[in-house]
Parts: structure tokens; C-alpha cells; sequence
């Protein structure tokens, strides 16, 4: 398939770097020289210096022979200009970052085809879903729901306290006969391993669970943690992001507190939402944050529009008694050490934009996934079809890429997690979990 992305930031830059890692002939425009210049080093595809609307860049990445433009520059006209042009040239899937709630609130307009964006994809927005997803996850550091939300991925923390620190997963299994989850993955020191029946779980472990949702008790009791339901929700910051997280948490009955340094977004806030609290201060005003009970608040999150504020204030939090914090980080090389320093995890509205378009890039036998914000491996939901090399046979006869492992499968009506002798059938929609240098292989094997 041949690809075109424009804009070399972190979204373009990531979303490249993988497609061309898949065999896909990827062009990219950037038009700052010194960017254009690294990426050209270090990747193996075609970069145009330029402005990504201009019609002459566009041709000299070959638009005319693309399956698929993917306008991800910071500039909402430059994307939409540019998805114009495209579907004059009759490229078949045109995908637009928008941020500017003038273009995404009135999608109707934008729907008559007048831009030519066949999707709509808003950062700030994708970022307060992730955001959520955690926040009504309690304890989680990851989160991605598959067949409707019946199959959950959770990535939970292993205490010194936990009651399988110490166990080899063989042992737990023993003592939990009938258990409806699946231990897929464990994150250790900054490494990502498959777990096998002898591997020892240990604290300070991050374990990454499939679970049957209705059963996902189990697997907190498993580990020791409590599930607790969020009654005060406080957000640092009232900026895009800020505002979506609130009107999402309003719709859930959350009321939430909003704590915002600028005057003039503090009453754009109050005519824009129904049920929160806007208060004019500083996110690490530390005694403004024990006037509004900081030590008593379920969930919070920094989504300011500076990262090291976001940092500083997550500490104070978290140092204060918050029960679940979480940061917001346009630099996603800051994500792995959130947790590190105490901070029960970390969102990038990059990486959050970058994860949604690959759901529609990948083939269609692939229907949804997630990428793990940590440590870059996938879950990926597949429909099976007949040609694939899984179906007719026993899940503990599968010759899976090293790197990958099978969790859940939803037949019919019903989602369960996978036994060593599920027989796979044409139409089965499975979960799987894959390492980065699996995930190709994995596509393959189950296409």
C-alpha cells in the first residue's frame, strides 16, 4: 500500500517509522530542512522538504499513486487543504488531525465532502478517552477493551504486599482453577518479556491481564488491589483537553473539580460545561489543592499544556494523598518513567492520535487495537478468515511468532479467554498480544 504523511512531528514521525517497518511505501513531507534531514537518515522512505498543501510536494511524494494520506501536521488548514487535493487525485482513505473545535463540533459541514476528510481525528479528544479509560480502571496503567468491551487488557502493578509476588504464574494457576483471565505479558525493569507457566512474578512487576470484564475482580483480588468507584475527579488544567476529559466525566454523573490559571478560560469553562467546579489557580499551589481536598479525591489528572508542570503537580498530588494520578506528556520518551517516580501512569495525546489511525490502516481482518503506552507492544482484535494458517487447529498446537501470545476469543454472542484446546474457526475474532518485533509476523500469521 502506498502511503503519504505529512508532517514529521511525533505523530507523523511514529506513525512512518511503523508503517514503513510493515512493507508499506511510505512518502513523507516535513518542511523544516533540519527534521526532513534525520528523518531521511534513519529511515528507509521517500521525505519531501515542503509545505504539505502544496500541490507540487504533494506530487513529488506521488500522491497520484496513493491508497492513503495521513495529514498530521499541527496546523488544521494545512491537513484539510491537503485531504482536498487528495481526493482529486481519487486517494481512496484520507485521514485529517483536527484540532479546532470550529472544524470537529460542526462535523456535518465537514461531512459533505467539501474538505475531502474521510476521518476526523481530534488529539485532545482521543487523549481524555484514554484518560478515562484509566480513570475507571482503579490501579490500572494501561487500559484497551476489545468485543465490545466484554475482553479488557489491563496493565496493573505488582506490590510487595500482592499476593502473587514470589509465584511462578504455574503455581497461581493452581490455586485458581476456572479463572477467567490470562497473564499475556510482564513488564520488568524496563523490559517486556511473554510470560511462560515457570516464569516467577515478582514485586515492582508491571503484569499485563486479559480479562472477561464481568470476572475482573479476580484478577484485582490476585493482586491485592481494591476497585474503587470515583466520586471526586479533579483536573489540573482547563485547556483542550481539560474541557473534553470534563464533558466526558460529566456524561459518566462525575462532577469534577477544574483548576485553571487563566481568568478568561475559567468562565469559557463555566458557560461550557454543567456540572464542574472552575477554580482560577495554580496547579501547584499546594495549598489551594488542600482547600479543595486533595487528599480525598479519587482521580486526577495534569493535562496542562506544559509537561513539567504536569510532572510537578502529578508528585504534589500524589504526595498529598490523591488516590489515582495521571499525567499528561506530549513527550512520549517521558512516559516510561512516570511510573518510576510514583505516578500511576501517563497519556500523550500524540501517541493517542497516532494508535487510532493505525486501527484504520492495518488490513481489514484487523479490527481494532491498542497499543500499550510503555512499552510499544500491541493488542490486536483479528476476525479470523479461512485462509489463515490458525484456523482448524487447537490453540496449544499454534506455531505463534515468538513475541506473541493468544488471549481471548469471541464466537457468536460469547467473549471468553482462550484454552490450550480452543479449536479456531473461520470467523472467530481473537485478541492478541504482540511485542514490537512480533507484531508484523503476528499480522501475517493470522491474515
Amino acid at each position: 500500500m502506498r502511503i503519504v504523511v505529512i508532517g514529521a512531528g511525533e505523530v507523523g514521525w511514529h506513525l512512518a517509522a511503523r508503517l514503513s517497518t510493515e512493507h508499506h511505501d511510505v512518502a513523507l513531507i516535513e518542511r523544516d530542512p533540519d527534521l526532513a534531514g534525520r528523518i531521511q537518515s534513519r529511515l528507509d522512505l521517500l521525505v519531501v522538504e515542503g509545505n504539505g498543501a502544496s500541490l507540487s510536494c504533494l506530487e513529488k511524494a506521488g500522491i497520484d499513486r496513493a491508497d492513503m494520506l495521513l495529514a498530521v501536521t499541527n496546523f488544521d488548514e494545512v491537513n484539510l487543504i491537503a485531504c482536498l487535493i487528495a481526493e482529486q487525485f481519487g486517494v481512496g482513505l484520507k485521514v485529517a488531525r483536527v484540532s479546532n473545535p470550529e472544524y470537529y463540533e460542526r462535523q456535518g459541514v465537514l461531512a459533505e465532502g467539501k474538505f475531502g476528510a474521510d476521518l476526523l481525528i481530534n488529539p485532545e479528544k482521543e487523549c481524555a478517552r484514554e484518560i478515562v479509560k484509566l480513570f475507571l480502571r482503579t490501579g490500572a496503567t494501561d487500559v484497551a477493551e476489545f468485543a465490545g468491551g466484554r475482553i479488557v487488557l489491563l496493565g496493573l502493578p505488582v506490590t510487595d504486599a500482592a499476593p502473587v509476588a514470589g509465584r511462578t504464574l504455574e503455581e497461581i494457576g493452581r490455586d485458581v482453577s476456572g479463572h477467567h483471565f490470562l497473564t499475556v505479558a510482564i513488564d520488568r525493569n524496563g523490559d517486556t518479556l511473554i510470560p511462560e507457566g515457570s516464569t516467577r512474578v515478582e514485586a515492582g512487576d508491571e503484569i499485563y491481564l486479559v480479562s472477561e470484564a464481568p470476572h475482573l475482580d479476580e484478577a484485582y483480588r490476585l493482586l491485592g488491589l481494591e476497585r474503587h468507584r470515583i466520586r471526586r475527579a479533579m483536573l489540573l488544567g482547563g485547556g483542550r483537553v481539560g474541557l473534553h476529559l470534563a464533558r466526558i466525566l460529566e456524561a459518566e454523573g462525575i462532577h469534577p473539580t477544574i483548576i485553571e490559571r487563566s481568568r478568561d478560560r475559567c468562565v469559557d469553562l463555566a458557560e461550557s460545561l454543567d456540572l464542574a467546579l472552575i477554580l482560577n489557580g495554580d496547579a501547584t499551589d499546594i495549598e489551594l489543592l488542600r482547600q479543595e481536598g486533595i487528599a480525598e479525591t479519587d482521580a486526577l489528572a495534569a493535562v496542562t499544556n506544559e509537561d513539567e508542570t504536569n510532572l510537578l503537580a502529578s508528585l504534589l498530588c500524589k504526595h498529598l494523598g490523591a488516590r489515582k494520578v495521571i499525567a499528561l506528556m506530549k513527550r512520549s520518551e517521558y512516559i516510561p518513567l512516570v511510573s518510576r517516580i510514583g505516578i500511576d501512569a501517563a497519556v500523550s495525546p500524540r501517541l493517542s492520535t497516532a494508535n487510532r489511525i493505525l486501527q484504520h490502516v492495518r488490513g481489514s481482518h484487523i479490527l481494532s487495537m491498542a497499543v500499550m503506552e510503555r512499552n510499544r507492544a500491541e493488542a490486536i482484535e483479528f476476525e479470523l478468515v479461512e485462509e489463515s494458517r490458525a484456523v482448524g487447529r487447537p490453540v496449544s498446537q499454534l506455531d505463534l511468532p515468538r513475541g506473541a501470545i493468544l488471549g481471548s476469543i469471541q464466537r457468536g454472542g460469547e467473549a471468553r479467554i482462550v484454552r490450550g484446546d480452543t479449536t479456531l474457526e473461520a470467523g472467530d475474532r481473537i485478541v492478541v498480544f504482540a511485542l514490537p518485533d512480533a507484531i508484523e509476523e503476528t499480522a501475517e500469521y493470522f491474515g
